[in-house]
């Protein structure tokens, strides 16, 4: 499983964006220097999407100790799509959501009281893999294609705005819809054309079993380029807890930094 991210997103890496940040920093400072050891404060992560490969350098933060450094108790638990997690963070059963940017964005602007804490990845590293006897390297080549897709996936939810960007008319391209975890192997069996996976990914462990056999559309070049993997909470716990979202972020990042230096060693698997 490959950990770290892309060149754009460890040029994104930590792009905190609590304007309170600098402020309740210096008191959680001040704080731990009382000499008190200090109770761990429990903190539970929903990913927006099944366990993958992007999520490692949390669970290396947890299992290198950086969070508990930090003061804190971290459960990292699988999701079930982004309206899963939006219910999950206003509820309070989970005090932190890991998910595409452009998926809090839009909620934000429909009035969810939601707000990015940090951005990871400025645009999503999503791709069309497709087979080289049906390739698949331009827009127009997706039209008469069976592409697989399912519910809450990006690659899926956000193929209109691809469509209209390149002016191509989405109704001629055969979306089959299937449940999650099952596109990728449909594609394998060429029971469809093609299938968008993360480069990050799904498309490592493919070119890791089979080759890099596959004609490969990378999406952003064509105009889709949403803001990738961020840190989200509500406003209410930014408020109430900005000092707990600081020393979260500052372990996260030290996971991203252990895949990033690690990751070149055959024997480190993030």
């Amino acid at each position: 499983m490959r950990c770290g991210l892309s060149r754009s997103a460890r040029a994104t890496r930590a792009a905190i964006l609590l304007a309170v940040v600098p402020a309740c920093a210096t008191a959680a400072g001040a704080q731990e220097t009382r000499g008190q050891p200090e109770a761990k404060t429990a903190v539970s992560l929903r990913f927006s999407w099944k366990l993958k490969g992007e999520y490692a350098p949390l669970f290396v933060a947890r299992e290198k100790g950086y969070f508990a450094e930090q003061g804190l108790d971290v459960g990292l638990n699988e999701g079930a799509g982004p309206t899963a997690a939006f219910a999950s963070l206003i509820k309070g059963a989970d005090q932190i959501s890991w998910m595409p940017g452009l998926y809090s964005m839009q909620a934000t602007s429909q009035g969810m009281p939601l707000r990015i804490i940090a951005l990871y990845n400025d645009s999503a590293p999503l791709v069309i893999a497709s087979w080289p006897e049906k390739p698949i390297r331009t827009p127009p080549d997706l039209i008469g294609k069976r592409i697989a897709m399912s519910a809450g996936e990006t690659g899926a939810v956000f193929m209109p705005i691809l469509c209209e960007k390149n002016h191509i008319d989405c109704s001629k391209i055969q979306f089959i819809h299937m449940a999650s975890g099952a596109t990728v192997p449909a594609f394998i069996a060429h029971q469809v054309d093609a299938v968008p996976v993360y480069r990050s990914n799904d498309l490592p462990i493919m070119k890791g079993k089979y080759g890099d056999v596959f004609a490969e559309m990378d999406e952003a070049k064509w105009g889709l380029v949403a803001p990738g993997s961020a840190l989200v909470a509500t406003d209410d716990y930014i408020a109430r807890h900005a000092d707990i979202l600081v020393k979260f972020v500052r372990a996260a990042n030290q996971g991203f930094e252990f895949c990033e230096k690690e990751r070149l060693r055959p024997r480190i698997s993030c």
